[in-house]
């Protein structure tokens, strides 16, 4: 993974992402990890503004 991108995203039931960040940079250490989305299960039908602002977010991170 040297010099590509990880985009995490999940749904969850209330755990978070958790260790899964760290667990990927410690597998992936030259790979660029940019910011994850998390939501919780229970919130999926409503997400889609918050999906649409991430995705906007890591698209304009990772054009710099």
């Amino acid at each position: 993974f040297r010099g590509k991108k990880i985009i995490p995203f999940c749904t969850h039931g209330g755990g978070g992402i958790g260790r899964s960040i760290s667990d990927m940079a410690k597998l992936c250490p030259e790979a660029v990890i940019l910011d994850e989305l998390s939501i919780n299960g229970s919130a999926v039908n409503n997400s889609s503004h918050a999906v649409e602002k991430w995705l906007n977010e890591v698209l304009n991170a990772s054009i710099s």
